[in-house]
């Protein structure tokens, strides 16, 4: 459901349409840059962002702000630093064994 005119950027979200549905946004909403935050035409303006594993640097910025709606971080189960710490404890040890091997 779109809202509003696309045509320039806007600070605020117009009201919404009495019974309109509230509306998530899964990652990034549809039309914004997740790396700039600019918007296409047309963008889906938010109520709420769920955003995956990291926030994005375009979610951060103002010119986002009136398509994300609140935004919130979903880490999806997964435990960035034991897995950066396994990856590591696996390449050295990849390492070490061909080493050995030698």
């Amino acid at each position: 459901h779109e809202r509003g005119e696309h045509e320039r950027p806007r600070r605020t979200l117009p009201a919404k349409a009495k019974g309109a549905p509230f509306a998530v946004a899964v990652d990034v909403p549809s039309g914004l840059a997740a790396q700039t935050g600019a918007a296409a035409r047309p963008t889906f303006a938010a109520d709420l962002t769920v955003t995956m594993l990291a926030f994005k640097p375009g979610l951060a910025g103002p010119a986002a702000a009136p398509w994300t709606g609140a935004v919130k971080l979903a880490k999806l189960g997964v435990d960035v630093p034991a897995l950066r710490n396994e990856l590591r404890g696996n390449a050295a040890g990849d390492g070490a064994e061909a080493d050995a091997q030698a």
